[in-house]
């Protein structure tokens, strides 16, 4: 302050001591024009025209000065000065008006620069108050300054901004409003101090509840005003939250190819869950995925209940019905129903169709009901069947017994009536009992024809029972007499006898002889007591085997039934020689009785 005090004095004494020298100069200059010439020559002609010429050089320098803007009316004398001294100077050669002119010249500047001097006196003592007052102005400035940089509560921003704002003041009423100002910002930011910590405080809690980590929550300190409190903790939630949803999108993407794997979903399929950017688009785009599955795996499931129901023989009704179900699960339940329904239909048709059969069969209701148990069409057959087999093998049994008590009643030998065993229905049991008992029955009543059949029947018998197979015991139909039955018969079994002897093929006559035709069968005697066997002589055995004996001939035979087809089909090496020979001889000598009673 007491530098700028002495650099406006020391400009203030400078003007003084311009304008004193000047005036010295034109004093100066007026007391040498003032001095008389006695002398007039051409040194004299010669200096007062330098001197006029000097003082016209002079007065130019003046009124082209900047003081000379200073008054116009002393600038406009100095030049009618000067335009008279020049004219002077062009014109006159009299040394004395020279010097005149010289004089006035003189006088001419003096009165200009003492008019100057004046003006600018005047001027100064005008401009001391705004000297001062600038000075004070100055002065302010630099203590709001000072006052401005103690102002701890305010930013450095805003300090800069007042800063500016002192320096361009013009006045002292600018700098007390500003003063003013300062004071106002420095209240609001003590005040707005108190807020900021709050709002730290409450950016803090709300950092820490979302979780975020005590590094972020400290950055919170670090901002200088409400507006970058609140915006560093939009940020950080924002970085948190995009972080959590990061993590939780690929926990999202983790799952949602877990469960399209599980639910057997192509790779193709499951990769495209990674270009999904958000947790609902990861979930969108596997929901449309197993819809998808689903969609298909029912389609298929469709197809199949359809193709299922058809070969089960369902009616097109009942399978476009599969069309209306929304799920597998609902396809395959319809499905099963339908089946079921079926098969319960199915079922209770097979029922009263097993019931219908063993009544008119002949079972009682007691079986009949039986059939209600049964769960399945297959078991429902089964028992009807198993029903029917043991009515017949109960039949079968009954009429075995009822034949062979006629038989024995009749009077027939045990070794007949034990052939009735050998019968395998009820009907063949009939058959070959009325055999039997046709054999027995005279010869007024039966014909020949009968005892042939008899012994057919009895042979057939007594094949069956030895073990033969179809295929032979068929071949006792070829045999036209009873004898060549009875031959047949002895050569099929003696072929069962020994199967290893290979007998030579007996000869065959070239013409065999005719049998003689009884005139009357010779019949057996009456016997005395009644319910004696009646002896039957075509039917008897004609050689008693020994036990021994049959106990080695059942044994081949059976070693022989190993070697013989159970179908009848195949032809014993045996039989293709000696056996085929001996039934042709039967046949030959059918033959040859035929031609005889011809």
């Amino acid at each position: 302050m007491e530098n700028k005090k002495m650099k406006y004095y020391l400009r203030k004494s400078g003007f003084g001591l311009a304008s004193v020298s000047a005036a010295l100069i034109v004093g100066t200059s007026v007391a040498q024009a003032a001095e008389p010439s006695s002398n007039i020559n051409v040194e004299i002609m010669q200096a007062a025209v330098s001197d006029l010429d000097s003082q016209i050089k002079k007065s130019y320098d003046l009124i082209n000065s900047e003081d000379a803007k200073l008054s116009s009316v002393a600038t406009a004398k100095l030049q009618l000065a000067i335009d008279k001294a020049v004219k002077t100077l062009m014109e006159s050669s009299d040394v004395n008006e020279l010097m005149n002119v010289t004089i006035e010249m003189a006088s001419a500047k003096a009165d200009f620069n003492n008019t100057i001097t004046a003006i600018k006196a005047s001027i100064a003592d005008q401009e001391k108050p705004a000297a001062e007052y600038a000075e004070a102005l100055a002065d302010s400035k630099v203590q709001e300054l000072d006052n401005l940089f103690e102002k701890q509560a305010l930013t450095q921003a805003q300090k800069d901004e007042f800063e500016s704002k002192i320096q361009a003041a013009t006045d002292i009423d600018s700098l007390n409003s500003l003063r003013a100002e300062i004071n106002q910002a420095e209240q609001d930011a003590i005040n707005s101090k108190a807020d900021l910590d709050k709002a730290k405080a409450d950016a803090k809690a709300a950092l820490a509840a979302a979780g975020v980590s005590d590094f972020y929550v400290s950055k919170i300190d670090g901002a200088k005003t409400l507006a970058g409190v609140e915006a560093l903790k939009e940020t950080t939630l924002a970085y948190v939250k995009a972080s959590a949803l990061e993590a939780a999108k690929e926990a999202a993407k983790e799952a949602a190819k877990a469960e399209l794997a599980a639910a057997g979903a192509s790779d193709f399929y499951i990769n495209k869950i990674d270009t999904a950017n958000t947790v609902d688009g990861v979930n969108a785009l596997k929901d449309a995925t197993l819809a998808s599955m689903k969609a298909s795996a029912l389609d298929e499931a469709k197809k199949a209940a359809k193709a299922e129901l058809a070969s089960a023989g369902v009616s097109d009704f009942y399978i476009n019905k599969i069309d209306g179900a929304n799920t597998v699960e609902g396809v395959n339940a319809l499905k099963d129903a339908t089946l079921a329904s079926m098969k319960a239909l199915a079922l209770d048709e097979a029922k009263k169709a097993a019931k219908a059969e063993l009544a008119s069969a002949g079972v009682s209701d007691f079986y009949i009901n039986k059939i209600d148990g049964a769960n399945t069409v297959e078991g429902v057959n089964a028992l009807k069947d198993a029903t029917l087999a043991s009515m017949k093998a109960l039949a079968l049994d009954e009429a075995k017994k009822a034949a062979k008590a006629e038989l024995a009643s009749a009077g027939v030998s045990d070794f007949y009536i034990n052939k009735i065993d050998g019968a395998n229905t009820v009907e063949g049991v009939n058959a070959l009992k009325d055999s039997i008992l046709g054999a027995l029955a005279k010869p007024e009543d039966k014909p020949e024809v009968d005892a042939l059949a008899a012994a057919k029947e009895a042979a057939k018998a007594e094949l069956a029972a030895a073990g033969v197979s179809d295929f032979y015991i068929n071949k006792i139909d070829g045999a036209n007499t009873v004898e060549g039955v009875k031959a047949l018969k002895d050569a099929i079994l003696a072929a069962l006898a020994k199967p290893e002897d290979k007998p030579e093929t007996p000869e065959v006559p070239e013409k065999p002889e005719t049998p003689e035709t009884p005139e009357k069968p010779e019949m057996p005697e009456t016997p005395e007591k009644p319910g004696q066997s009646v002896p039957m002589a075509e039917l008897t055995p004609a050689k008693k085997v020994a036990p021994a004996a049959k106990a080695e001939k059942k044994a081949e035979a059976k070693k022989e039934e190993k070697q013989l087809p159970s179908t009848g089909n195949a032809t014993n090496p045996f039989f293709t020689a000696a056996a085929i020979a001996v039934m042709a001889g039967a046949g030959m000598v059918a033959v040859s009785s035929k031609r005889k009673e011809d």
